[in-house]
């Protein structure tokens, strides 16, 4: 057993990006702006177990951020902090408008589909939806 400790990218996520299984392990400070950014996860797949991606917010605005699995379902989990809710639902939205600076997303891939744990600050600040 190996452990990795995980990595920033210097980055701030400020618009739509499609991350690969290379790119696991880090953690990505996304910014909310005027317009909506999705970030696409890689496909669930046997090669992809223990694949993880962290996102925190670091700047609020008024637009969503969708985290994107591309399957059906393909996210499950919950959300921890003002309210607890169940996703079950291909996309994780950080709510424009809502969210606060420091929540954050945490998904896991089990080789089949992403498992997720979200901290939210303020209620449906961070929901599962379908597109």
């Amino acid at each position: 057993m190996h452990s990795r400790a995980i990595e920033y990218d210097t980055e701030p996520t400020t618009a739509d990006r499609t991350l690969g299984r290379a790119q696991s392990g880090r953690l990505y400070m996304v910014q909310q702006g005027s317009s909506e950014i999705t970030i696409t996860l890689p496909a669930a797949i046997a090669g992809h177990l223990g694949v993880y991606f962290v996102f925190m917010l670091n700047s609020a605005g008024s637009a969503d951020i969708i985290i994107d699995s591309g399957a059906a379902n393909g996210i499950r989990g919950a959300t921890f902090g003002a309210a607890i809710e169940s996703i079950d639902n291909n996309l994780i939205k950080i709510v424009g408008g809502t969210a606060m600076a420091g929540d954050r997303i945490e998904v896991y891939c089990d080789g089949n589909i992403y498992w997720c744990t979200n901290w939210q600050q303020a209620d449906n600040s961070i929901v599962g939806a379908n597109s």
